[in-house]
Parts: C-alpha cells; sequence; structure tokens
C-alpha cells in the first residue's frame, strides 16, 4: 500500500494549530571533508600502528572537527526560533539540534501539514505533505525526526 492510500485511507484531518510537537530533531549531514576526515579517525582509532589508535574525541573537539560550523547552527537557529519555535537542546558537538512548538508553527517552518491517523485503534499524527527547508540549508541538514509518532 503507497503512502498516499494509506493517508486517505487513515486521515483524520489537520490537528488543532496549538498541538504540541515536542523533541523534532534535525540531524547535520557532515560536509564532503568532514565525512572523510571521520572515516579515516575513525580507521586510525581502530589501527593499532596508528598514533590515533584509542584516542577518542571529547564533544568539543568532535564538534570543532565533525560538527555544524557556529556560523551554520546560528543560521538554522535563528530560522527556527523565526517560527516561534523552541530550542530543547543543541548536541555538543553540533551534529543536531532539536526543538519543540506548535502545529501551526511546525507547518509553517516546513511548510507540511500535520494530520492524525488511526490505525488499527490506534491515533497518531505525522506530516501528511513533503517537508520543504530554504534552499540555504539544503545539504545542511540530513534528517529530521520527531514529526510523526509512529514507531518503526
Amino acid at each position: 500500500m503507497s503512502a498516499i492510500a494509506l493517508a486517505a485511507e487513515f486521515d483524520q484531518g489537520r490537528v488543532g494549530p496549538n498541538f504540541q510537537i515536542d523533541f523534532v530533531t534535525l540531524l547535520f549531514q557532515p560536509s564532503g571533508t568532514q565525512q572523510a576526515e571521520l572515516d579515516r579517525l575513525l580507521a586510525d582509532q581502530q589501527d593499532e600502528s596508528s598514533p590515533d589508535y584509542h584516542r577518542w574525541l571529547t564533544p568539543a573537539p568532535f564538534g570543532d572537527r565533525f560538527g555544524l560550523s557556529p556560523a551554520d547552527l546560528g543560521k538554522i537557529s535563528a530560522w527556527l526560533q523565526s517560527y516561534g519555535l523552541r530550542i530543547n537542546d543543541v548536541a555538543r558537538g553540533r551534529h543536531w539540534i532539536i526543538f519543540s512548538g506548535t502545529a501551526v508553527q511546525v507547518e509553517a517552518a516546513f511548510r507540511t501539514h500535520i494530520h492524525r491517523y488511526a490505525i488499527n485503534g490506534e491515533t497518531h499524527f505525522g506530516n501528511s505533505t513533503p517537508l520543504s527547508i530554504p534552499a540555504v540549508l539544503d545539504g545542511i541538514i540530513g534528517a529530521i525526526g520527531g514529526l510523526n509518532d509512529f514507531a518503526l
């Protein structure tokens, strides 16, 4: 069954505008250079002949090498807050940010609609249309989690 058929069959309509969506996670995508360097470091940390063998990084140095730049983190935080969304937490390694807000705020920020779904006697919520992010954030955001409550 396609997602559209599922949505049509079980869709109960939009949630109320004040429906609270807590702990949405934006996972940041490392640049190609960062990913290649991280892959090298991980291999070296497991190679007994490497000077980096078992030399683990704490979150701050990890963030400095492989996390989002402070400028990009500021850009994303400002974008979320411009829609009234509340920043709950930022990874010390700067590879994710967690935020919360109402359905109307989330819908405006991601240009989507949040609907209720009734499936097997349970009610769930989730976006009914694809998400959209500003082009300036393309390549920075790797994944978005928490815009639905379906168990995987």
